[in-house]
């Protein structure tokens, strides 16, 4: 089953973290996370407005991902507060060609930036794909996000290409990069 124990985290401002699967019970955190993703930053695919996931259907994904041999569903949570969050999943776990691929797309609160979490989350997903068939992560991160590209160049993620007008952003275009790494 693809669980992360909980373990505890200190931030480069010393706040202790513990980073965890998400669980039933995680439901209004992590709604109340997304919401204020959302607000924070167009960094992600969360933006104002988004519809709910609803509670019951979040209790249902938290079980499937614990469940799952290679899928994973975890965070960052100061007390019963979620701060950062990082899904993984396989991209095709039937298909011999490409069961090696997982995929992910991760978030931190705005004021939690620039203290570690970041890839302290990508070391927890690197050392669970690590004991699994995955052997090729990928992402897209856009390309005016310079933070986020600095954050996964630096835990070894390369840029493989560029998606032109991948998003429209209050009437802007945006690009993004296709990462990956090997592992």
């Amino acid at each position: 089953m693809a669980i992360i124990n909980q373990e505890l985290f200190l931030t480069k401002n010393s706040v202790e973290l513990t980073i965890r699967s998400f669980r039933p019970g995680d439901e209004n955190a992590s709604k109340e996370f997304a919401e204020m993703v959302a607000k924070e930053s167009y960094n992600t695919l969360k933006y104002e407005g988004m519809p709910d996931i609803p509670l019951e259907r979040l209790t249902c994904l938290f079980t499937d991902y614990a469940d799952h041999p290679v899928n994973l569903h975890f965070g960052a949570f100061d007390g019963g507060e979620v701060v950062g969050n990082l899904r993984f999943f396989q991209r095709n776990s039937n298909h011999p060609w490409i069961k090696h691929i997982g995929a992910f797309g991760m978030a931190v609160r705005e004021i939690y930036w620039g203290q570690g979490i970041g890839s302290k989350l990508l070391q927890v997903l690197f050392n669970h794909a690590g004991s699994t068939e995955i052997t090729r992560i990928e992402a897209e991160v856009r390309a005016t996000n310079d933070r986020g590209v600095h954050l996964y160049e630096k835990n070894g993620f390369k840029i493989e290409g560029r998606r032109e007008k991948a998003a429209l952003i209050n009437g802007k275009f945006e690009d993004e990069f296709y990462i990956a790494k090997i592992i």
